[in-house]
């Protein structure tokens, strides 16, 4: 199953402070989710530590995705965004089995 799915959250809303561990997915973003998500440690997931779906584009920063098969998985016209271009959102993806970032979306 997927630890936890968000699909209709604007920018407003904050996911925040949250451990996601050994689910199929630790988080779904689909529709046009697009919520905040902060600090949170997602790790040991058996397909991927996040998937952004559909037209979702969360903003991610100051998060672990770590020990997952896949770091974080894009697809459809998913845009997320990991932060500034200049210092970048503090994310740590690392140490997944299979690749960091998995795009299959459309650019």
């Amino acid at each position: 199953g997927v630890a936890m799915w968000v699909e209709s959250a604007e920018r407003d809303a904050v996911i925040n402070n949250v451990g996601l561990f050994e689910s199929q997915i630790g988080l779904t973003f689909a529709g046009n989710a697009s919520p905040k998500v902060t600090g949170n440690r997602v790790e040991r997931n058996i397909l991927s530590g996040a998937e952004v779906l559909g037209n979702s584009a969360p903003l991610f920063l100051n998060n672990s995705f770590k020990n997952n098969a896949v770091g974080i998985f894009i697809s459809d016209n998913a845009k997320p965004d990991f932060g500034s271009t200049t210092g970048g959102g503090g994310n740590s993806i690392i140490e997944n089995t299979l690749c960091v970032l998995l795009h299959t979306g459309v650019e």
